[in-house]
């Protein structure tokens, strides 16, 4: 396929019926596109789910360090468009902080992103690895709910 072709959805993509997949997931996607993007994406899932469908995605999650701010914001954008009110992510922010269990990522690993410098100079953001399930018909759609066959 072109590059020049690609959207995130449509008939270009997904030769495929409105309403024809139980399914829809994605692994490390949502928090790497751009923010304007994600209605067209959340359009493209309501549209090519069945309503009993499920929208499933893993994504990491920037939680402390640089551009914090700006990944919350999308954060908050994803989640109330995956059906869920922003009370919901607080709580489990809140959970989150207080659990011995949660495990925070460290992007120590990925060597590119800070070329030369010496390990002590690297500063390091804390991420979480996020899972949002949603139903079908609780995605959130702003302009033009997207209507199932």
């Amino acid at each position: 396929m072109n590059g020049s072709n690609r959207g995130l959805s449509g008939e270009q993509v997904l030769p495929a019926p409105p309403g024809g997949f139980a399914c829809i997931y994605s692994t490390s996607l949502l928090e790497h596109l751009p923010a304007e993007s994600l209605e067209e994406a959340f359009a493209g899932m309501k549209k090519y789910l069945r309503p009993s469908g499920w929208s499933i995605h893993a994504f990491n999650h920037v939680h402390k360090g640089s551009c914090a701010n700006e990944h919350y914001t999308k954060l908050k954008s994803i989640v109330h468009r995956a059906g869920f009110e922003e009370i919901e992510l607080t709580q489990v922010i809140g959970r989150m902080h207080s659990d011995s269990e949660t495990h925070y990522l460290l992007a120590e690993s990925h060597e590119s992103w800070h070329g030369s410098l010496p390990s002590h100079e690297i500063r390091t953001p804390v991420c979480v690895s996020i899972q949002i399930i949603s139903r079908a018909v609780h995605l959130r759609v702003s302009t033009g709910e997207m209507k199932h066959p």
